[in-house]
C-alpha cells in the first residue's frame, strides 16, 4: 500500500485500524524503492512511527505493512498476535481501466451487503478494510490458518 504523504491522514488511518490493541505489538512494514527493500518492525503507537513512514514516502519509497500486529520482531505467521481488521486487496486486471475496476468494486460492495470501514486507493487498485469490533487473537499456528 502506498501511504499518503499527508501525515494527519496516515495517523488517522493507523489509529482507525489498530486503535488501542491489547497486544501492544509491533507493526511490520516494508519500504520498497526499485531493488531497495527495507523491512522494519516498529511499535504501533510510537510517536516516531508516522514520521518515519512519511520520511520514506517523501523519498519515493512505496510502503507496505502487515495488518496483523506481531508480538516479536519477526516476519513469520507465528509472530502474529492479533488481527484488528479484515482486508481485501482488489487490483486491476491486466489492461483494465480504473473506471471499470471502480464499477466492479461498487458492484461487489453492493452485493456484499456491508460497507468497508475504509477504502484506500493503492495506485494499482483498492484496499478494503473491515475494522472488527473485537480483535481476533492468534494463539497458535492452527488458529492462523
Amino acid at each position: 500500500m502506498i501511504i499518503s504523504n499527508i501525515i494527519d491522514e496516515t495517523q488517522d488511518f493507523f489509529h482507525c485500524i489498530f486503535r488501542s490493541m491489547p497486544c501492544k505489538g509491533y507493526l511490520e512494514y516494508r519500504a520498497i524503492k526499485g531493488v531497495n527493500v527495507e523491512s522494519r518492525f516498529i511499535s504501533i503507537f510510537d510517536e516516531d512511527t508516522i514520521e518515519e513512514l512519511k520520511s520514506l514516502n517523501d523519498e519515493d519509497y512505496d510502503i507496505f505493512f502487515g495488518v496483523g500486529s506481531r508480538n516479536e520482531k519477526r516476519g513469520v505467521k507465528s509472530s502474529v498476535c492479533e488481527i484488528p481488521t479484515l482486508w481485501v486487496d482488489f487490483d486491476r486486471k491486466r489492461d483494465e481501466s480504473r473506471s471499470s475496476l471502480k464499477e466492479r468494486l461498487d458492484l461487489i460492495i453492493e452485493n456484499l451487503g456491508m460497507e468497508p470501514t475504509l477504502i484506500v486507493d493503492s495506485g494499482y487498485g483498492y484496499h478494503l478494510y473491515f475494522v472488527l469490533i473485537d480483535f481476533v487473537f492468534v494463539r497458535s499456528e492452527r488458529t492462523s490458518k
